[in-house]
């Protein structure tokens, strides 16, 4: 792992909330940074578009397909303990490789969403969203079909009170409906 990385999962472990909560955004600015990368963007366009967010040092770290996995990986634990900014790290996860992030979103979900609450269920729902937008998920919604624990939380979801949660839950619901059918 980057030492860079390494630096940024280690603050996670600070008794100080900002320093945690500045941490969680540069790992997500650098995870989505690095997936525009991957999906063919240009990296000079890219670093100027992240300029006004991310360090000079922050700004040159490339990341491939593993790397952005083993950072989910180390969010995913926290989150599975019972991190106080679980839902700040469900959006990081969510500017993942659609491959790297969506494993770690789905296993969040399977052992943790009847603790969830209205933020870690919209976090992580939005964060399934983004990974819908691109094809090569694809092969992987009818798996996400095929799990009951799964669409028992979306579904449920989609019925809640809250309707930023609920109106997610809906997209998400049509989004991989429709990609059953094609």
């Amino acid at each position: 792992m980057k030492k860079e990385i390494a630096d940024l999962l280690s603050h996670l472990n600070s008794n100080n909330t900002e320093e945690k909560r500045y941490s969680i955004a540069d790992i997500g600015m650098i995870l989505e940074m690095n997936t525009r990368i991957l999906n063919g963007n240009q990296s000079d366009l890219v670093n100027e578009e992240f300029k006004n967010y991310l360090d000079k040092k922050l700004l040159s770290i490339r990341l491939n397909i593993d790397e952005q996995v083993e950072i989910i990986e180390k969010l995913v634990e926290r989150i599975l303990a019972k991190d106080t900014l679980s839902a700040s790290m469900l959006w990081a996860i969510g500017k993942a490789y659609p491959t790297a992030g969506l494993p770690g979103i789905v296993k969040v979900i399977e052992f943790n969403w009847k603790t969830f609450d209205d933020e870690m269920s919209y976090q992580s729902i939005i964060s399934l969203e983004n990974f819908l937008y691109w094809d090569i998920i694809r092969n992987a919604s009818g798996e996400l079909l095929r799990n009951e624990e799964f669409m028992t939380f979306i579904q449920e979801k989609s019925q809640s009170t809250n309707e930023r949660l609920s109106e997610c839950s809906k997209r998400v619901l049509s989004k991989l409906s429709g990609i059953k059918q094609t």
